[in-house]
């Protein structure tokens, strides 16, 4: 088998042609690696670039919510503060001046309006001082729990005189009283001074609920529930926090160095005692030495990048993997067409000259089917005018184009009475007798491994064919067996031709062959020049051959061989010997014999027998 037919094999397809690796499946690889390096680059870009930019919209949040956190709580304290300002001014002038105000009304109108605070107390310098406490949570003035309330308050004012003497030295400050009177409670302490319309100079302190500033932490989580918002003092006591916070976040030693250097606001990163980062916004409300701290910690900052990043690698998997299949599905359209012209040339190797194959897109492809389509339909009509036997051959590479001495069994079969047969008919129907002749002859000679090698016409038909030439079968005494059982095959199907000639009526005379055969030696070989080339044999064997074909008009034969034949095959048939033959250049006289059949074969049994079927 040659290289080619060992490379494609007889399917034509891809998976017993020994192609390793399909155009299609290339195509998928090389597409689906440069979309992977392309997609894990641009994932990687923007997984950077997505990175820096959720820790900057983080820190920009951050900043952001605790500046708004800041106003709103600076609001809200500016607010308790100036109304309870009023308040006290409005009671210092009822006991200074003796003014006639409905003090009880003013007060309960004013803690309808300021629902959080709880208490308002102011004590002077000079030892002048009040308190009114808000009725709604003591029931009433003379209640129980009014006056329970009055002792607390003015218990924890005296617990904390000296922060009320740093409040009347002109300072303003918000501590927690909650620990203290049990209840959650604010405490504001500012000065009151003769410049705001006083009598006296002294402080004021302002109980409050911190659900107001809580609210203001609240609204500011709605920038994002990774942040957490806390109202300090500057002894960095937490005033207001979030009702959950991040692990450690009591800790708040940035603030000391901030407040030691006048830092009215800031951004930083800081470590806690638990080892966690927090990006860090601080605001110093203006007089009130009042801090709003809002934070993120940098482990959930991670976390977004890392969803962010998971999100583009799964985004990018999923273009990958729908690339991948598109492509799949294109390579398709490349590999099958290639495939079928795959097959194609197998089925051309296999001498199918127009294997069904179909154009079925307008590519480089559909041009390169249609020119194939089109070139086997053109080998298919050269192949009528070469030997088919004769390509077959050199495809398998068993042809020498050098030629080479080899022992050989020729044959030449002629029409007898050619002269006789055509007498009288048209060109067209002469051919057609010829071509029904050939035929059932080169059928024959192909079944028994014989090589047809020309068709000489110099007088009248005849076949030139060859025995262990291009292929031998063993032997010369097997070739020249094969050529005889050729020979008879050739008798048997001109008979049967003659016959539906007869039974159809068809008008002329019988067909009869003639048969010339000798073995000898012989040159072979491709002869020819580089236009035109044909495989053939020469030699004195040769010519022998195509003398001993003419003696058999004479002997009223059909099959004659000469003695270098019958000595090779000449126990396995029945024959008769005729008479010598002078032949030219010959210095003896040429023995031959007539072939009657095989032995032990259905059929004729003498030459008599074999007579009588040329005369039907």
């Amino acid at each position: 088998m040659s290289a080619d037919s060992q490379r494609f094999g007889s399917s034509g397809s891809a998976e017993g042609s020994g192609i390793r690796f399909p155009i299609g499946l290339k195509l998928s690889i090389i597409v689906s690696l440069i979309l992977a390096v392309s997609l894990s680059l641009i994932t990687f870009l923007v997984a950077s670039l997505v990175g820096a930019d959720v820790r900057l919209t983080a820190e920009n949040n951050n900043w952001t919510m605790n500046h708004w956190s800041a106003i709103s709580a600076e609001n809200t304290l500016t607010t308790y503060k100036d109304n309870s300002l009023f308040l006290i001014r409005s009671m210092d002038l009822v006991s200074r001046e003796g003014t006639r105000l409905d003090l009880e009304a003013l007060t309960a109108r004013f803690f309808r309006l300021n629902p959080d605070l709880f208490c308002i107390a102011f004590i002077g310098e000079d030892g002048h001082g009040g308190m009114v406490l808000n009725e709604h949570y003591s029931s009433g003035a003379d209640s129980p729990a009014s006056a329970r309330l009055r002792s607390s308050f003015s218990q924890w004012l005296e617990n904390n005189s000296l922060d009320l003497e740093w409040a009347g030295g002109g300072r303003t400050a918000v501590l927690n009283a909650g620990t203290e009177l049990g209840f959650p409670c604010l405490v504001m302490l500012f000065p009151l001074l003769y410049e705001q319309g006083f009598s006296f100079s002294g402080a004021a302190a302002v109980f409050f609920s911190p659900s107001a500033l809580e609210e203001n932490l609240y609204l500011s989580g709605i920038y994002g529930t990774d942040h957490e918002t806390f109202i300090l003092n500057s002894r960095t006591d937490i005033l207001v926090e979030p009702k959950t916070a991040f692990a450690g976040t009591n800790n708040f030693g940035f603030l000391q160095e901030a407040l030691a250097n006048n830092s009215t606001a800031m951004q930083t990163v800081f470590t806690d005692s638990g080892g966690n980062d927090f990006y860090c916004a601080y605001e110093l409300l203006p007089g009130m030495n009042t801090i709003v701290v809002t934070q993120i910690i940098s482990s959930l900052m991670d976390k977004r990048v890392e969803s962010a990043v998971q999100r583009i690698i799964i985004i990018g998997v999923l273009v990958l993997a729908i690339s991948v299949l598109f492509m799949a599905f294109y390579s398709r359209t490349i590999s099958r067409p290639l495939k079928e012209l795959t097959s194609g040339v197998s089925a051309i190797k296999d001498g199918n000259y127009e294997p069904p194959l179909v154009v079925k897109t307008r590519d480089e492809i559909g041009v390169l089917t249609d020119s194939f389509i089109a070139m086997g339909r053109g080998l298919a009509n050269f192949e009528r005018f070469t030997n088919k036997q004769v390509v077959a051959l050199a495809q398998k590479e068993k042809i020498s184009r050098a030629g080479e001495k080899r022992t050989i069994t020729i044959c030449f079969t002629m029409i007898r009475n050619f002269k006789d047969l055509s007498q009288g008919m048209d060109s067209q129907h002469v051919v057609t007798i010829v071509n029904r002749f050939l035929s059932g002859l080169v059928p024959c000679v192909s079944r028994t491994g014989g090589l047809v090698d020309k068709y000489l016409t110099q007088s009248g038909i005849v076949v030139m064919c060859l025995w262990g030439a291009a292929e031998q079968s063993g032997s010369p005494a097997s070739d020249a067996f094969n050529c005889i059982r050729s020979v008879l095959m050739m008798r048997n199907a001109l008979r049967v031709m003659n016959l539906e000639r007869l039974s159809g009526g068809e008008p002329g005379v019988l067909i009869k062959m003639g048969c010339g055969i000798n073995t000898g030696p012989a040159i072979v070989g491709q002869m020819g020049s580089e236009e035109r080339m044909e495989y053939t044999a020469i030699g004195d064997t040769v010519n022998t051959a195509a003398r001993l074909e003419e003696p058999n008009e004479a002997f009223n034969t059909d099959i004659l061989i000469s003695e270098n034949t019958w000595r090779l095959v000449g126990k396995y048939i029945i024959c008769d010997k005729m008479p010598a033959l002078k032949v030219k250049g010959k210095s003896r006289n040429l023995d031959v014999y007539s072939v009657i059949n095989l032995k032990n074969y259905y059929g004729p049994s003498t030459m008599d027998e074999v007579r009588q079927l040329w005369q039907m």
